[in-house]
């Protein structure tokens, strides 16, 4: 699993590309890339899960 520093940084990788230099427009844009991630991680993290408990992979 990622931790908060990768995404973090991937974040500021990402958002550092866009063409915006509005500061307010910036922060709203990494806390959704950072969302995105969490929901990202936590689907991987319950398909693990679901993988496991059934016993099989699911495809």
């Amino acid at each position: 699993m990622r931790t908060l520093n990768d995404v973090s940084y991937h974040s500021d990788k990402i958002v550092s590309k866009l063409p915006c230099s509005d500061p307010k427009l910036v922060a709203r844009a990494k806390q959704f890339v950072i969302l995105f991630a969490a929901i990202s991680e936590m689907s991987l993290y319950l398909d693990i899960l679901g993988e496991t408990r059934d016993g099989i992979r699911a495809e």
